[in-house]
């Protein structure tokens, strides 16, 4: 299992892609005191990341969610002064990337 809080860009494993959301209700407290909570969803594929940026959207504890192949996640810088980063994937939150798992009823 992995060890889900990131201290530095190594602890991230390389992903083909990966989705970025800030967790509104995590944020600001308990790991995430005074800061942002980020999730960084692991994908093997553009379309499973499709998937997990729809079910985020899909969640109103969810917001700023983008997708970035994980070239451009290495290049990015971690602003770690002001967010707490976790790694999220498919053993940990499995039905994140189920299709329509968070659908809002309409």
């Amino acid at each position: 299992m992995i060890n889900d809080i990131v201290t530095s860009k190594n602890d991230i494993p390389y992903s083909s892609f990966v989705v970025m959301t800030n967790d509104k209700f995590m944020s600001g407290w308990g790991y995430a005191q005074n800061k942002i909570n980020t999730l960084i969803f692991l994908c093997d594929t553009k379309e499973q990341a499709l998937v997990v940026a729809k079910n985020a959207c899909n969640r109103s504890d969810q917001s700023h969610v983008r997708i970035l192949s994980g070239h451009k996640l290495q290049r990015r810088k971690l602003r770690f002064c002001d967010h707490v980063y976790q790694i999220k994937d498919k053993n940990s939150y499995p039905h994140w990337y189920e299709p329509n798992y968070f659908k809002r009823q309409e």
